[in-house]
């Protein structure tokens, strides 16, 4: 896949790359979320809320938007999947550092009436 200017993602003038970390932080799991979030993030960030469901211990899991510069509406449907998920396995959900980009796509979909929204 290359970008409009024929360069891949990435690579000078190029979209950023999409990353998906994670850190443990007492019971809690923060899984931070940096780049463009559009459909060919969607596993990443899946396999890491996966991954945090799994880990003996956690009792709560937050993503981290601060570092998002996009946010498709694929990228809000898997933030409301990892809010299900997280949910269904009686454990804590929330959004921490929300960027200005990703609060105006939340809010133009009506998620800021179901997920708290907090600044960066």
């Amino acid at each position: 896949m290359t970008s409009p200017d024929g360069l891949p993602p990435g690579e000078l003038g190029g979209n950023p790359p999409f990353v998906v970390t994670s850190r443990r932080d007492g019971a809690e799991v923060i899984v931070v979320l940096v780049g463009e979030f559009d459909l060919n993030g969607v596993g990443m960030v899946e396999a890491e809320v996966g991954r945090a469901l799994g880990d003996p211990g956690v009792l709560a899991v937050a993503l981290d938007l601060a570092g998002l510069s996009f946010i498709d509406s694929s990228g809000l449907r898997a933030v409301l999947d990892a809010w299900q998920r997280v949910q269904d396995a009686d454990m804590a959900f929330r959004l921490v550092s929300v960027s200005e980009e990703a609060t105006r796509t939340a809010r133009l979909a009506g998620l800021d009436r179901l997920l708290e929204l907090t600044d960066p």
